[in-house]
């Protein structure tokens, strides 16, 4: 699943809208910064999601918040469309929010690391 993220984030999404969010749904769901912003954009499209200031305004501030700078003029138009109630429901959304992360820490495997050296043995 990382590598089709990396995939999706690097080259922009899919054929298929419906799949494209999906897949940063998924990422934004980890935390990874890189899709909070792009997410943000469809939900305020309606590309390949329900159209949804909330959500938009949701993901737009978490990526805000985790270093994304573009994403403050797509908060900026989102809010100039929302509603007090809607932009108070999109800021407590965005506090609720905890990244899920993809692996367990107790569950990680455990590498071991070849003495002397950096690389593993091929």
């Amino acid at each position: 699943m990382r590598k089709r993220l990396r995939i999706l984030l690097r080259y922009g999404g899919s054929r298929c809208p419906y799949e494209t969010g999906e897949w940063y749904r998924k990422a934004a769901d980890q935390g990874l910064v890189q899709a909070l912003n792009n997410l943000a954009l469809l939900y305020m499209r309606g590309d390949g999601v329900p159209k949804d200031l909330v959500e938009a305004y949701k993901w737009f501030t978490i990526a805000v918040r985790g270093g994304v700078a573009a994403a403050r003029g797509g908060q900026n138009e989102a809010a100039l469309e929302m509603k007090p109630a809607e932009l108070a429901q999109a800021l407590r959304l965005a506090q609720q929010f905890k990244a899920k992360p993809t692996i367990n820490p107790d569950e990680a495997p455990v590498v071991a690391m070849p003495m002397g050296g950096s690389r593993l043995p091929r």
